[in-house]
Formats: structure tokens, C-alpha cells, sequence
């Protein structure tokens, strides 16, 4: 299995649900009353997400080009599913069109490549953070760096689902200091704050998440995250 292949395995959804166990890449998947249409294994958000709204233009393009729907039909499907809150904008028996394109071989072709796009630029940015995070330790201790890239799959599926939070920046820099052994703070904390003089366990990583405000209860409920998260870190043996 590829490095691109084992993200996609281990990792949820970029916009929508995290870690769902029924297979939802090729099926219509609406995450929320905010969201557009969304499918693959990182749930590209077409109301949203540029490389989702790509790769439904294209599928649409395809089934036109085949005659399986026309360019009105093709319209009013994109019309609907790039809405926010689609579910509405979309009729049932739109919803059911969409559910036999996004089902068909090659639609699941395009979702495919879209995926492994998204998941090259997910290690890519997880390699980084571990590369700046291990010379900053050489630097600061002048000892071997706790972290290497292509390291721990456990430490990339939590470096990935603090980066796909993307609306909480200044938690992305608390950390990456972190990671580099930096002392941090964050809301929930023990007493001096958290910093690592070893790789982190699970547990570690769980207490350091959850001590994040974004996940305090009134953002984020993080006992649901670790209730799907737990089955995919055993996948892995971690």
C-alpha cells in the first residue's frame, strides 16, 4: 500500500462526517444544514471545496457526453448540489439521479483521482510539520528528534485532523510547537502546561486534543470524534 493509499485508509472526512463506518465515496452525502453535496473518502464539499466542485462538473460532463442525462438535467443537479444546505435545494428524485451517476464506473474514476490528489497533499503538509518539528528538536537539544517524517500512522491521522480544522489556525501553531517539544498551553492543560521529552502515546495525544477549546463542548463534541476514531487507530495496531 502507497503512503497516499494508507492516508486515505486511515482518515475520515475533510468537510463531512469523520470516520464513518458505511462507505460513503460514491453515494450523495449531505454533512450538515450548511453543506452542499459531498462524496468520496474526504467527502469534497460542493458547496465549498474547489477540488468537489471539479469533480462533479466532470462527472456531469461524462454522463452529458454519454447520454445518460442532458445538459438541462446536468444544470439543475449542479444548481442544487452547490448550494449550501443542497439537501433542501435538491428533490428526491434528483438526489437519486445524482446517487446512479456518482455509482457509475466512471464517476468512481474521477472520486478516485480527486482523493488520491487530496491525499498527496495531505502527507506532503503532515511530512512538513514532522521535518520542521525534527530539525527544531536537533537544534534546541542537540539530540536525535523525537519525530521523523513517514513516522507513527497515529501521529499523521491526528497532525491531519488538526490540520483539516482549518478554521482554528492558532491551534495548528500550538501544535506544531508541540510536536517541536516546545512547552504549550492550551485551555484545558494540566498545571506548567504540555511538552513532550518523547514520542507521544495515544493517550497523550487524546489528552492534548481534548484540552483544546475547539473541543470544549461548544464546538466540537469530542467524544464522538474518539468514538469513531478508536476503531481506525486499532485498524492500524495502535
Amino acid at each position: 500500500m502507497t503512503t497516499q493509499q494508507q492516508c486515505i485508509s486511515i482518515v475520515g472526512a475533510a468537510e463531512g462526517s469523520w470516520f464513518n463506518a458505511v462507505d460513503r465515496r460514491y453515494v450523495a452525502s449531505f454533512a450538515n444544514a450548511n453543506s452542499g453535496l459531498s462524496f468520496g473518502t474526504f467527502q469534497f464539499d460542493v458547496a465549498t471545496n474547489i477540488q468537489g466542485q471539479t469533480a462533479f462538473r466532470d462527472i456531469l460532463a461524462r454522463a452529458v457526453a454519454n447520454k445518460t442525462i442532458d445538459q438541462t438535467t446536468a444544470t439543475r443537479l449542479y444548481g442544487g448540489a452547490s448550494k449550501r444546505n443542497a439537501k433542501v435545494h435538491l428533490a428526491a428524485v434528483d438526489v437519486a439521479v445524482i446517487n446512479q451517476l456518482l455509482g457509475a464506473q466512471t464517476a468512481k474514476t474521477i472520486i478516485n483521482f480527486a482523493d488520491m490528489q487530496r491525499a498527496a497533499t495531505v502527507v506532503n503538509m503532515i511530512d512538513g510539520m514532522i521535518s520542521k518539528a525534527a530539525q527544531a528538536w536537533v537544534a534546541r537539544t542537540n539530540s536525535a528528534p523525537i519525530l521523523t517524517p513517514g513516522g507513527v500512522a497515529n501521529l499523521r491521522l491526528f497532525a491531519y485532523l488538526l490540520a483539516s480544522l482549518n478554521r482554528y489556525p492558532a491551534s495548528e501553531k500550538t501544535f506544531q510547537d508541540w510536536l517541536e517539544g516546545k512547552k504549550v498551553q492550551t485551555p484545558g492543560a494540566p498545571a506548567g502546561g504540555w511538552q513532550l521529552a518523547a514520542p507521544p502515546t495515544v493517550d497523550q495525544m487524546h489528552a492534548f486534543f481534548r484540552s483544546l477549546r475547539i473541543w470544549d463542548g461548544t464546538q466540537g463534541n469530542y467524544q464522538y470524534l474518539r468514538d469513531r476514531l478508536d476503531p481506525t487507530l486499532a485498524r492500524l495496531g495502535a
